[in-house]
């Protein structure tokens, strides 16, 4: 049998994460439909398995929730009946699959919804004495993260055969405490003897990797990612009650680190053995057996490295290099996936709800004033982590089918709107889906449908290769499962749609919402920011006349500012996305 292998790359795109969200349950709902008629005669048999996931930011937290959701099981729910579509054909049943994941969500993350409190809440500040950690209150997060790993008595799902055996999981993190690497140079000292130092650079865009095992049976290997350090979890471990295991308490730390937007959200700490670090494997071309060696002070045998951390996107938000190395077949021989349709057996499956470059105007006016320098500051520091050279290079040679990515896309045949502007979460910069369920619920069902499309038009190969060649094809099967591009090519599908996969993804209708929600976010934001200011100034400000002066400033002014501004733009996003009325 013939393998197809995946690496699912998952962006960070904060609120909508539910857009990646649906988009994966959709995908685990085809892969596990195909494996139901598995051994009919007009039915592809060859396999096609996720062995890697990578993710930043709300794509990290997916990569990480995923196995847990699949571990419960594909448990599908259906549409109420009158949200089913009147007329035509019928619709795909589903709402969704996976109820772990369609909770953490669409269900859970909200600014105000939640009656213990959301986003907006004070429940972080209930301790007098606890300090400010972020502006807004994670403790909803927290519980999000507590109730996916809580432990189970039984119930787990029988190993996946379209999951690897041993999944690896990169999440990214924006390392705070930072990594010390030297450059040696050598040169002379004032006696004219010759002597070698180093110059030491820090590395801050880190990694954490995981590797799971019983979520799925396909057996498959990595040169590359195999040697990486990783963190070893068994699936099973949360399957046996009791409490939750210290190495799966980390794994939620880490997945709440890789999101934890700075100043938004509150930083999360990690660890990690010191000898670890220098063991780590890079997705970098190198000399076979070369070893990049942090430049730490002399370290005791056993130490552990602890270090604080912000959401992984905001040095790289499309991990999709770790995924690319995991797959590769053998580095030491070639560091590219075979990208011709003819011979292709493996790619990367890229999810990114904001796939927009940055706006980019070569006539640009620029300027040096002092104000215009630090608009420009975050953002070009910003872009410049996240540019990837030897990624650059690396694409220049390779044709599309080592590399798929799905993006949002909502309308018809004769008008349709893509990226950002598809989604109901891409207000307020993204945080904007947090305001109310119907946006994320929207956006979950907009992935469910594109990825849909996705594999029933995109995510194909040519007849000539060996997937299809071979003998797992029949030519009923060729027959049934094929499409063809704009020029008239015949490609057949790496994953067909079988059972309620292949019906159709109702288009969600897009969602419109009261006028007062406004009001209603500017109630809790006026007392979350009051609640966060009066604390910092209470612990930050020793001078009794300083905290006099600075609890003045912000009550006569600064207050009515900074949420005279967020409300300017609650209303002016709401408006021009047509969610509620101009």
């Amino acid at each position: 049998m013939a393998q197809f292998q995946v690496g699912l790359s998952m962006a960070g795109a904060i609120s909508a994460g539910a857009y990646t969200a649906g988009v994966v349950d959709f995908l685990c709902e085809a892969l596990s439909e195909w494996e139901k008629v598995r051994g009919q005669a007009d039915i592809p048999q060859h396999r096609t398995a996720i062995t890697v996931m990578s993710g930043a930011s709300a794509g990290g937290i997916i990569t990480a929730l995923l196995p847990v959701a699949l571990a419960d099981g594909i448990k599908p729910v259906t549409r109420p009946a009158g949200a089913m579509p009147p007329g035509g054909t019928a619709p795909n049943p589903n709402l969704y699959t996976l109820p772990a994941l369609y909770r953490a969500w669409v269900e859970r993350p909200t600014l105000f919804e939640d009656p213990k409190g959301g986003l907006l809440g004070l429940r972080d500040l209930a301790d007098s004495k606890a300090p400010v950690c972020s502006a807004l209150d994670t403790t909803i997060l927290d519980e999000v993260c507590a109730e996916a790993l809580q432990p189970r008595s039984g119930g787990q799902a029988a190993p996946h055969p379209w999951i690897g055996s041993k999944l690896h999981l990169f999440l990214t993190v924006s390392n705070l405490h930072g990594v010390p690497y030297g450059v040696a140079f050598s040169g002379t000292d004032a006696r004219g003897e010759a002597i070698s130092d180093l110059h030491v650079i820090q590395l801050h865009g880190d990694r954490v990797h995981f590797a799971l095992s019983n979520v799925g049976a396909a057996v498959m290997s990595s040169v590359w990612a195999d040697q990486d350090p990783a963190t070893t979890l068994d699936i099973g471990e949360l399957f046996h009650g009791g409490a939750l295991p210290p190495a799966w308490v980390e794994f939620g730390q880490a997945a709440l680190a890789t999101s934890a937007f700075p100043i938004g959200l509150k930083a999360r700490l990690l660890s990690r053995p010191s000898a670890d670090i220098a063991n780590l494997q890079w997705p970098i071309e190198r000399p076979a057996l070369t070893r990049i060696l942090p430049a730490f002070p002399k370290t005791p045998v056993g130490a552990t490295y602890g270090f604080a951390n912000v959401d992984g996107g905001m040095i790289n938000n499309e991990p999709f290099e770790f995924a690319h190395w995991t797959l590769l077949q053998d580095p030491t021989q070639s560091v590219h996936n075979e990208s011709k349709g003819a011979k292709a057996d493996r790619a990367i499956l890229m999810i990114d709800p904001f796939p927009e470059a940055p706006a980019f105007d070569f006539d640009e006016k620029q300027d040096n004033s002092l104000v215009w320098v630090l608009k420009k500051l975050v953002p070009t520091l910003t872009q410049q982590a996240r540019f990837k050279l030897e990624e650059l290079v690396a694409a220049a040679d390779e044709d599309r089918f080592s590399r798929f990515m799905i993006q949002p896309e909502r309308g018809n045949a004769t008008a349709s709107v893509s990226g950002e502007r598809a989604i109901a979460c891409g207000l307020l910069g993204g945080f904007g889906g947090f305001l109310d369920r119907r946006l994320r619920a929207h956006d979950y069902q907009l992935g469910r449908r594109n990825c849909q499309w996705f594999l029933r038009h995109s995510f194909c190969l040519p007849p000539e290769n060996p997937l299809v060649a071979g003998g797992d094809w029949t030519a009923p099967a060729k027959a049934r499962f094929q499409t063809k591009d704009g020029k008239g090519t015949t490609y057949h599908p790496i994953i067909p749609l079988l059972g309620t996969a292949n019906l159709e993804v109702p288009a969600p209708a897009w969602p419109s919402l009261e006028p007062g929600i406004v009001d209603t976010l500017m109630q809790h934001a006026r007392e979350r920011a009051d609640a966060v200011v009066d604390r910092l100034i209470d612990t930050q400000i020793s001078s009794w006349v300083l905290r006099q002066v600075a609890n003045a400033a912000w009550s006569m002014g600064l207050r009515s500012w900074a949420l005279g501004m967020i409300k300017d733009k609650a209303v002016a996003d709401l408006k021009a996305r047509g969610h509620i009325p101009p």
